[in-house]
């Protein structure tokens, strides 16, 4: 792979790799909604979609380099000093210079990534749970990012790694008893009439 960022190929390839995470939290409930009661689903879906969008404005408007917001650290998940795609420690690594309006989260850990876009962190993992799709949401979580900060020491391609395994995700879940178990039929937060027996 190229890592000249000059090239336009490749900036495109870098933003276009951005909207599709920014746009992702709106596939990952979808699935995860598929895992509760319909009647639970039809009540919820329309304020999780907007939740989503939210997330996608704010991560959208992350991009603008904003002078009052200063820039993204670098050393935090996808953050770089030019839009570029490059070689990562065994996979993509994407550099997005992005603005720092959220840089006031701070939190040294392995969830750079997920501080850095907390609306992310919370449309597609934190909520999902919330809602009671919470057996997938732990096997997302731990078989997506969690295991994608385990295989690189790169925080800009942890989210290139975490789209990789997805797709495992996709099929371990679509195509193999797992789906059964996936299926949550009672949750606290769920009205009682709601709840399946």
């Amino acid at each position: 792979m190229t890592t000249d960022s000059s090239l336009p190929p490749n900036q495109i390839a870098t933003i276009l790799s951005y909207l599709h995470i920014t746009f992702q939290p709106f596939f990952i409930n979808l699935l995860s909604m598929y895992f509760i009661p319909s009647a639970v689903r039809k009540k919820i879906q329309w304020p999780v979609y907007t939740v989503c969008f939210i997330s996608a404005v704010v991560m959208l408007l992350q991009l603008y380099p904003f002078e009052w917001a200063g820039s993204c650290e670098l050393g935090r998940g996808l953050c770089g000093d030019q839009l570029c795609s490059v070689s990562g420690d065994w996979h993509i690594a994407w550099d997005v210079p992005t603005n720092g309006m959220l840089n006031f989260i701070t939190v040294d850990s392995w969830a750079s990534f997920l501080t850095l876009y907390p609306t992310y962190f919370f449309a597609g993992i934190l909520l999902p749970f919330i809602y009671g799709s919470w057996r997938f949401t732990m096997y997302h979580f731990l078989v997506g990012p969690q295991l994608a900060m385990l295989l690189t020491g790169n925080p800009n391609e942890v989210a290139a790694i975490w789209c990789l395994l997805s797709i495992g995700i996709l099929l371990l879940v679509v195509k193999t008893p797992i789906r059964k178990v996936m299926f949550v039929k009672s949750w606290w937060l769920w009205p009682k009439q709601s709840r399946q027996k």
